[in-house]
């Protein structure tokens, strides 16, 4: 993973190969039932996508985290896609 530095918040941070959810409400877009992984190319600059793992080991309690995709390559030693929290973007 890239660096990711608290005390930066403007900081960008590496999706490790994770898969993440889209959501775009600029256009009022909800997903409704199942949601798919957005494949590695078709990510727009400044749309929210959601992290989604799982807290426990029976899989039971779920955690969604909005990040912004902020672009690709970002860093030339660290080649990938760059998301950055949603609390420092706004």
């Amino acid at each position: 993973m890239g660096r990711s530095d608290p005390a930066d918040p403007w900081e960008a941070r590496k999706a490790g190969g994770q898969s993440c959810a889209s959501s775009d409400r600029r256009r009022g877009a909800y997903a409704n039932g199942p949601v798919e992984a957005v494949k590695a190319g078709d990510q727009v600059v400044g749309r929210v996508y959601f992290r989604v793992s799982v807290l426990d080991e029976d899989a039971v309690i779920p955690e969604l985290v909005p990040l912004v995709f902020i672009g690709r390559n970002l860093d030339a030693d660290e080649p990938g896609l760059y998301f950055q929290d949603v609390d420092s973007y706004l």
